[in-house]
């Protein structure tokens, strides 16, 4: 793959141009013709709150202009093209709720939740981000010192690592992967 979980329209267009430009070259240098062009699983979503969901129509677009422009235009018999999207149609599309029911102060601070990596395996596995939200009626405490939120269950059980919370203990609390 060349790019994954791309949040720019502009990155994912020139991917699409590489591989228009190599179906080209090899119909030019070989006479074989490329039947279809799959442009992968590059299209991200938001895990923060400050990043974008990437405009779908200017990506069709720019993608479109490109396929006319280095497929059509050539000569070149229509190819069939492909994407993987599957993040980006199913990654905004749940959320998991947890409660907390343990604190730990050590040489850092831990808070503890009634999930573990079989409910939320991307943290553990490679440090992924996913945006907590509290959901609670409790009243907010501030100034209190960032915290792991973790699992039960082992030391990849990590939801997030060192992040500020204005909650402690005894708080509902939702991680989703986007806005």
């Amino acid at each position: 793959m060349v790019v994954s979980n791309c949040l720019k329209v502009d990155e994912l267009v020139e991917t699409a141009r590489m591989l228009f430009m190599l179906a080209s070259t090899i119909k030019e240098q070989t006479g074989i013709d490329v039947e279809m062009v799959n442009l992968g699983g590059g299209i991200g979503i938001p895990y923060k709150p400050d990043e974008q969901i990437i405009d779908g129509a200017a990506l069709g677009d720019g993608i479109h202009e490109l396929y006319k422009e280095l497929i059509l235009d050539k000569g070149l018999p229509a190819k069939r093209v492909v994407m993987e999207c599957g993040r980006y149609i199913t990654g905004p599309s749940g959320s998991l709720f947890t409660r907390v029911v343990h604190r730990k102060q050590i040489y850092k601070n831990y808070v503890g939740v009634d999930a573990c990596m079989a409910n939320l395996m991307r943290p553990g596995m490679y440090d992924a981000y996913h945006h907590i939200s509290i959901v609670t009626n409790e009243t907010p405490v501030p100034g209190l010192p960032p915290r792991d939120h973790v699992m039960p269950d082992n030391s990849k059980d990590l939801i997030v690592k060192q992040r500020n919370s204005t909650l402690w203990a005894d708080s509902a609390r939702t991680t989703t992967s986007s806005q």
